[in-house]
């Protein structure tokens, strides 16, 4: 559904535990290692005036999304080290990087960020950190070039990595500078060194140097004590920068902070609400832990209406995507809600598109949330918008293995009152340009050919 009432609670004030970090750690460790299993491909009905598209599935961990100036949108992989691109909704075939990374645990391509201010007609500059040793990270800059050559460059190397807590989140600010997350590599104590690199968001240029105003002089620090980041967003035009993310907790007090260089924001000394005179903070947390992954800020007028915009999160263990929505300042909450509620797969990344759309990864798939379509286009039986090769493909699941059809009005694409295997063939003599246009279709429908269709379902369709 969207826009259920949610049902996470707000934070309880609880102190820091240093309890067992058993729950959301399984889990998180449980789908990193082995996968998520795949959701249905067929766009939930709208509600509330929009809908989830899905528009690509069979990705390796599509851990990260990034959009680019010309609207192209970017998805690594985690768990193949693949850079991949979908133009106009439209996965390519082939990758357009690949990043030796090894992954197992927590390992491997974690982050990807574009830089949006670059002419695409000349290149396009990705950066991704990912893991190219057991104990060890990088970041790079992925060259493509508009003659179709690819080179990378190492941005910076040497981080450190293990089999869990890696952070690995990757994004561009308003000041045009790096920032990336290190998260506390399943050990606590050792992020309070003050020489310690882990716990961190840091904060390089783009050429992998230590900016002069950051916030420890000739250190990559921007702030300090975290658990395990795997989300980063900033405040756009902010200055300074105002960046938001999201930690994840032990068994209680998962977070999302609002945050400005130079901060402490608490592990592995407190969790949630400190009660501590001077300790900031989180913006939000709560109990049970559900392990919150990529974090994006929002203001366009498709999901937000307010002034303040709104931050929207996606959910580890249950396959959420959690609203809360700002105050003028962005000092606050005024309200949280579930804005999808897909089911037990991992939603792993999130982006607004330059259309307003929201855009993010779950499980083995890209979809955006997208203004509901009222009706339905002839021919388009998996209801995404379009009618393609792949709907043959589904028109063939749903006769031979039961899958689910969109519309089943726009499945009887012969019209003569029932579905069965002479529609494949008559839907791929038209997508292969052997009929000039669809047979029409019921007289109920009081539409013609290649026309939305305002009966989803038709009563002579079994």
């Amino acid at each position: 559904m969207l826009f259920r009432p949610a049902v996470i609670e707000p934070d309880n004030g609880c102190p820091a535990t240093r309890g067992t970090r058993w729950r959301a750690s399984i889990v998180l460790l449980f789908f990193f290692c082995f996968g998520a299993g795949e959701i249905s491909a067929v766009a939930q009905p709208p509600a509330e005036g929009l809908e989830v598209e899905v528009l690509a599935t069979g990705l390796e961990g599509p851990i990260a999304i990034a959009v680019g100036p010309d609207g192209r949108v970017f998805v690594a992989e985690r768990q193949n080290g693949q850079i991949r691109v979908l133009e106009n909704g439209q996965l390519g075939p082939q990758p357009v990087a690949t990043l030796s990374a090894v992954v197992s645990g927590e390992r491997g391509l974690l982050g990807l960020a574009v830089d949006t201010e670059l002419d695409p007609e000349i290149a396009t500059h990705l950066y991704a950190y990912y893991t190219p040793s057991p104990q060890h990270a990088k970041i790079v800059r992925v060259i493509l070039n508009h003659d179709g050559t690819v080179q990378m460059e190492t941005v910076i190397d040497g981080l450190p990595a293990a089999a869990s807590h890696n952070g690995g989140s990757l994004g561009i600010g308003p000041d045009r500078h790096l920032y990336f997350s290190i998260g506390d590599l399943g050990n606590p104590e050792g992020t309070k060194p003050v020489t310690s690199l882990t716990g961190r968001i840091h904060r390089i240029t783009l050429d992998g140097q230590v900016p002069e105003d950051n916030p420890w002089p000739g250190r990559t620090e921007f702030c300090r004590g975290l658990r395990n980041c795997f989300g980063i967003s900033f405040l756009p035009n902010s200055v300074p920068t105002v960046l938001f993310l999201t930690d994840n907790g032990t068994h209680v007090d998962d977070e999302v902070h609002r945050v400005l260089g130079g901060q402490h924001l608490g592990w592995p000394d407190f969790q949630g609400k400190s009660g501590v005179l001077g300790q900031i903070d989180p913006l939000y947390s709560w109990s049970p832990t559900t392990a919150p992954l990529g974090i994006v800020y929002y203001d366009g007028e498709l999901l937000s209406d307010e002034a303040g915009g709104s931050l929207l999160f996606g959910e580890y263990v249950t396959g959420r995507i959690i609203k809360l929505d700002l105050d003028s300042d962005h000092l606050g909450i005024r309200r949280q809600e579930v804005l999808t509620d897909r089911g037990p797969a991992p939603v792993y990344a999130l982006a607004v598109h330059l259309d307003g759309s929201l855009w993010f990864s779950f499980g083995h798939s890209i979809a955006r949330v997208v203004p509901a379509r009222s009706s339905w286009i002839r021919g388009d039986v998996d209801g995404n918008g379009r009618v393609e090769r792949g709907d043959v493909a589904v028109l063939l699941a749903h006769l031979y293995g039961g899958s689910n059809l969109g519309c089943r009005s726009a499945a009887d694409l012969d019209s003569n009152g029932r579905i069965d295997a002479a529609d494949a063939v008559t839907l791929w003599q038209y997508l292969a340009g052997e009929l000039a246009e669809l047979p029409p279709p019921f007289p109920e429908c009081g539409t013609s050919s290649g026309q939305r269709l305002p009966c989803p379902v038709h009563p002579a369709c079994p």
